[in-house]
């Protein structure tokens, strides 16, 4: 189980302890090399080795998530009006190339159609943009599952130690 440690309790940690606490307004657990793992698998960290884990409150976890969710809504509008500006930078180029008497047959209008896109500034531009927001919206939905996975583990470790201390009652009794 981890050891939980209140900003008070700082202060009685031995000296040899070397912290670092970046947001003071979360709780904080430290795991050492003779803790456990939470979930009692009996995974250790090795000696001499802290690792800090960051840890919301299991009723903070649904705000969180309606604003990656929120994050992830603005993102895809963003992504579709980008869509649409290429695709009508696209219809122009089709355009300009159906109605350009010189082109007589598909191999002349497939060259010009090559030469039109890849001299396009705003057509690359706006491709490349789609292709970051491309990659945000997949950042966004790894964050947004890894915030509903933390959320069902801190239900699920909720409970375990609800049970535990139902248990520890029942036997005291």
């Amino acid at each position: 189980m981890p050891v939980n440690i209140a900003l008070a309790e700082i202060a009685t940690l031995p000296a040899s302890i070397e912290m670092f606490l970046k947001d003071t307004s979360r709780r904080w657990h430290l795991y050492t090399a003779s803790s456990s793992s939470p979930d009692g698998m009996g995974v250790t960290i090795p000696p001499k080795t802290l690792t800090w884990k960051t840890i919301m409150n299991l009723r903070d976890y649904p705000s969180a998530i309606a604003s990656a969710e929120r994050q992830l809504l603005r993102l895809n509008r963003k992504i579709r009006k980008t869509q649409t500006h290429l695709e009508q930078l696209s219809a122009e180029i089709e355009i300009a190339i159906a109605t350009d008497p010189d082109l007589r047959n598909d191999q002349q209008r497939k060259a010009k159609r090559l030469e039109l896109f890849s001299g396009n500034r705003d057509y690359l531009n706006t491709q490349t943009i789609l292709n970051t927001y491309s990659d945000r919206r997949c950042a966004l939905e790894i964050n947004l599952q890894l915030l509903r996975n933390q959320f069902s583990v801190a239900k699920l470790e909720m409970r375990h130690a609800i049970a535990r201390q139902e248990q520890q009652f029942l036997e005291a009794a």
